[in-house]
């Protein structure tokens, strides 16, 4: 018996058990029936040989005329997805079982030293220490820091940066002076915008492909910068 739920009827047939979605939203009751029983063959629902009701019965149970139904059935099959003979109705047409996916490639075991511009050593990263200091932070910080920070990067992190700079690297550095980036992507980028008009950037191989690409898209979009051809180191 049909049963209509959001423009889909579910349906089957008087004599077999025969279950289909014809979701008929935005095409006629024909065109919705031919996708329905293509869909069901994809899906492996119904298998070769697999017989269909007649069309008499399945135009009763999906309330429509038996000749919509007769055209369905006609169209599936000069498709080749069906097969009509006298006497014996209708099945499911024999279809060539497709090749299965090639296998994945092995992966590659990884390189005793990796060498690669751009990758770090993931084992040397000090989780006990970052997570002690992240569960401090997170208590401490006030409401205000999990609101959209300044664009320049938290002040107490470019202070803290500032003293860092002078103590360890010698640089004179104000808070005010420093910019903090999300990574080198970033700062790259920020970098190529502020370079004069005409500027060359040229770039050794091997290297890290962020420098590159944000030349590049930079100069795309501002015309700031020119790429020459990567010199080789």
């Amino acid at each position: 018996m049909p049963n209509t739920s959001a423009g889909e009827d579910f349906w089957t047939s008087s004599g077999l058990d025969f279950l289909i979605a014809v979701d008929r939203r935005g095409r006629g009751v024909g065109a919705a029936l031919q996708q329905a029983v293509r869909d069901a063959v994809r899906s492996g629902r119904l298998r070769s040989g697999d017989p269909l009701p007649s069309s008499r019965a399945l135009a009763r149970d999906l309330g429509v005329a038996r000749g919509t139904v007769v055209e369905v059935y006609e169209q599936l099959v000069a498709e080749g997805w069906l097969l009509a003979q006298r006497g014996q109705g209708t099945r499911v047409a024999d279809l060539p079982i497709p090749p299965p996916a090639p296998a994945e490639p092995p992966t590659p075991p990884p390189p005793r030293h990796d060498l690669r511009p751009g990758h770090h050593d993931p084992s040397s990263f000090p989780r006990q220490s970052w997570a002690a200091v992240i569960r401090r932070v997170l208590a401490e910080a006030p409401d205000e820091a999990f609101g959209y920070p300044d664009p320049h990067g938290r002040a107490e992190l470019r202070e803290a940066l500032a003293g860092y700079l002078g103590r360890a690297r010698g640089v004179r550095a104000t808070a005010g002076s420093l910019q903090v980036c999300t990574g080198a992507g970033h700062g790259l980028g920020i970098v190529f915008r502020v370079l004069s008009p005409g500027h060359r950037e040229n770039t050794t191989q091997p290297t890290h492909s962020n420098s590159t690409s944000a030349a590049t898209t930079t100069a795309l979009l501002s015309g700031k910068v020119a790429i020459p051809t990567a010199i080789r180191a």
